[in-house]
């Protein structure tokens, strides 16, 4: 498997805050002259999004992800990072390496193997599939 080029994980992460953005954007003018209708939509599209990521953490992957065709695996098994190695990346981990000027993002560019901070934390690396 080879190792995912830092601006494609780029790319993922701006899907990964796209797609809800958009999906809720939508339920908010549909929604528009009826309140209830809006909040009952941007809940159901809430609730289906959070569903779909917890499917994806299972399978080492977000959303951005999915679509881009790559996969969060264990660097030395190449074994899919499990729901809760996602879980700790994805929250505390990617919180850790946003909290310095996002050095630990910045640190993928520097590191041999495109490894940031949270992936250091659950010793993961980004494979691309396709």
């Amino acid at each position: 498997m080879q190792l995912t080029v830092p601006i494609r994980r780029l790319m993922a992460t701006l899907v990964d805050y796209f797609i809800p953005f958009i999906l809720l954007t939508i339920t908010s003018f549909i929604g528009y002259n009826n309140d209830i209708i809006g909040m009952i939509l941007s809940f159901v599209v809430m609730v289906v999004i959070f569903i779909y990521q917890i499917i994806l953490f299972a399978k080492g992957q977000t959303i951005g992800k999915k679509l881009l065709k790559m996969q969060v695996v264990k660097r030395e098994t190449q074994v899919p990072l499990n729901f809760f190695g996602m879980l700790i990346r994805e929250t505390v981990g990617k919180w850790i390496s946003g909290l310095v000027f996002s050095l630990g993002y910045i640190w993928i560019l520097i590191d041999e193997k495109n490894q940031a901070w949270h992936d250091k934390l659950v010793d993961s690396v980004v494979v691309d599939l396709a």
